[in-house]
């Protein structure tokens, strides 16, 4: 969220592939008063990820969730 207030209009995310309504929605809502608590839920799910190898344990996640060991 801190590269939107500073202007920025995007960004490369990795846990916008287990995370992408809560990502699209702060997105969309940034400027919105529960911003910062929005942000805090998403950061929370990272670090959750980030304790492990991040991209190895988001693809394991995505499989399991959608049923699709591939």
């Amino acid at each position: 969220m801190g590269a939107l207030r500073a202007g920025g209009v995007g960004c490369i995310s990795t846990a916008a592939n287990v995370n992408p309504k809560a990502i699209a929605e702060l997105a969309a809502h940034w400027r919105e008063s529960n911003a910062d608590e929005r942000q805090a839920g998403l950061d929370q799910v990272r670090g959750i990820f980030a304790k492990y190898q991040m991209i190895a344990g988001m693809k394991t996640a995505a499989a399991h969730y959608t049923n699709d060991p591939e």
